[in-house]
């Protein structure tokens, strides 16, 4: 059950989704605590031309992942029609460049927090911009880009594990 669910409009300090610390977390309303949690930030993304978008996670502590829908069948899929939609995993600084068509992709940032520190950073570049910007949906440079719901009453998690023994 999830402690809260809020809307992220221009972030911590007018920073976007770049959350610095415990306080920026705890501040926003959606967590109440400074160890041992999880945030799922998700939405759409709406590419609005065909063109090269790049997406990357600037800093996550202790981890964090960014999905993109690219089949846009609205299911995030480790091996969708288009390949894997986690475009970035815990520590991939790099910029993931997506050629994408115009229209709208479900879009997901997760940041898990163990213990110490926190923070979670997402980025992006469309064809249009002359360089990377935070994700910030409140930014009227960004107006059209993102959008969102609220969400359903449940949600279906389907797990694959292995076992391994040594």
């Amino acid at each position: 059950t999830p402690y809260a669910t809020t809307v992220l409009t221009t972030g911590p300090g007018d920073r976007g989704l770049d959350f610095d610390n415990d306080n920026d977390f705890i501040n926003s309303g959606a967590i109440a605590q400074n160890d041992n949690f999880m945030n799922l930030y998700l939405g759409h993304f709406t590419a609005l031309t065909d063109g090269d978008y790049g997406f990357r996670i600037n800093a996550e502590d202790d981890s964090g992942e960014l999905w993109l829908d690219l089949d846009q069948d609205e299911v995030f899929e480790a091996a969708g029609a288009f390949g894997n939609e986690k475009l970035v995993a815990d520590n991939a600084r790099n910029m993931v460049t997506k050629t994408l068509l115009a229209g709208r992709y479900r879009f997901a940032v997760t940041q898990r927090e163990g213990g110490g520190g926190s923070q979670i950073d997402a980025r992006f570049q469309t064809p249009q911009m002359s360089a990377e910007a935070v994700v910030k949906p409140g930014d009227p440079s960004q107006a059209g880009l993102w959008s969102y719901e609220l969400p359903a009453a449940s949600f279906r998690t389907d797990y694959t594990s292995s076992t391994v023994q040594v």
